[in-house]
């Protein structure tokens, strides 16, 4: 059947919707940047703690769990990763494990933790021991984009960073955001980090026709053809180290910050349909899924719907029935971070046993916006059938 709804499918924004800047630049407690991508956002962060700090050999807390853009950041600003296992189905790192780090590793300079999916961080908690401990709190929102209210009500952080790359809940081409609290530490604020100019400007026919294509191959018939085609190779996860830290072009801000005013005010998901419906099975999923592990409820974006399932078995079936239902339920990173190719774990540990539990009992439904009342039945239908056969 040549039907096929993408894992995630928001259309580019290629024209700003509106005028006057606003977006980030509103905000009153966070002042932001904007780079190249996201990745060289986070480097940014990164590297600002690292100066800030001075330590030798500097060392960065991440979940071991997560894209391994995470890793690059890491390392292009100066520093080493050190991952830190999940708490049990959770994707939140085990805050007992962080403090204990904590106090046995004097270089620990940093600590980014990720909302993923949209699912938040144990913030509250993280961002205390951070505190306690002079260590930079940076939260990893690439995959979360919340209201301006909220973002400006949660300040749990030192950093946050965005990205408006492929799968993101805004797509702007590519590009990504820092943002700094705007009372940060003296030392945070003084920290010198260098960044290089942008070397090409955004505008131009080419770069509306390449999203244009974009936008269109998304649509569920093309994209089933071009899945076909692609086959494995389509959404591998991979290892790229980070060449430089780049600064977006100036333009950029006049399309990021319309686009985003314009998404705060427009975005509809589909999730809340999806999570009622879930709802009203929840009974007779008992015991074989469990629905967006740390989500806080309906007015937080996701932007997936993860499950867990009860074991690899159970999630390979059920992943392979929405295949066949036309909806693209992926297995995400597929292991742990430090195991995927080119990454490597410098810290010797080699056991994550709830990253790996979580990488293997994992499957994400899409929830963007050309999500149907037919897809949303697909997935019911295929979460019911598998309560059949268990």
């Amino acid at each position: 059947m040549f039907y096929l709804q993408s894992p995630v499918g928001n259309r580019t924004v290629i024209h700003a919707t509106q005028k006057g800047r606003a977006g980030f630049d509103a905000l009153r407690h966070w002042k932001a940047s904007w780079f190249a991508s996201g990745t060289a956002a986070l480097s940014a962060a990164v590297k600002t703690a690292v100066v800030a700090r001075k330590i030798e050999h500097p060392e960065v807390l991440l979940p071991a769990y997560g894209c391994p853009d995470l890793v690059a950041a890491i390392r292009h600003a100066g520093a080493k990763p050190y991952f830190v296992d999940l708490s049990p189905d959770s994707f939140r790192m085990n805050s007992l494990t962080v403090a204990e780090v904590i106090d046995n590793r004097p270089s620990v300079v940093a600590l980014i933790g990720v909302d993923l999916f949209g699912c938040p961080e144990n913030w509250t908690e993280l961002y205390a021991l951070c505190r306690a401990n002079d260590i930079v709190a940076i939260r990893d929102c690439a995959q979360s984009l919340q209201s301006r209210e909220k973002i400006d009500r949660e300040l749990d952080a030192d950093f946050l960073v965005y990205s408006f790359g492929r799968g993101k809940p805004l797509y702007l081409q590519g590009g990504g955001a820092m943002l700094r609290r705007s009372d940060a530490p003296n030392e945070l604020a003084a920290a010198q980090v260098e960044v290089e100019a942008p070397h090409e400007i955004r505008d131009g026919w080419y770069s509306r026709a390449k999203n244009e294509l974009y936008n269109a191959l998304l649509e569920p018939h093309l994209y089933a053809v071009m899945a076909r085609l692609l086959g494995k190779r389509l959404g591998v996860t991979r290892y790229e180290p980070l060449e430089k830290i780049e600064r977006a072009p100036l333009e950029f801000a006049e399309l990021a910050n319309p686009a985003l005013e314009g998404f705060w005010r427009n975005h509809r998901s589909r999730q809340n349909e999806l999570m009622a419906m879930l709802s009203a099975i929840k009974s007779q999923l008992a015991g074989l899924v469990k629905v967006a592990p740390n989500y806080p409820g309906p007015k937080q974006i996701l932007l997936r719907l993860p499950l867990l399932l009860r074991d690899r078995s159970m999630r390979d079936e059920l992943q392979a029935a929405m295949l066949n239902a036309g909806i693209s339920a992926t297995t995400m990173y597929g292991q742990p971070l430090p195991f995927i190719n080119g990454v490597g774990c410098e810290q010797g540990m080699r056991s994550f046993p709830m990253a790996e539990d979580i990488a293997g009992r994992l499957l994400t439904l899409p929830l963007h916006e050309r999500i149907t009342d037919r897809d949303l039945m697909a997935m019911k239908n295929g979460l019911l059938n598998m309560r059949t056969r268990y």
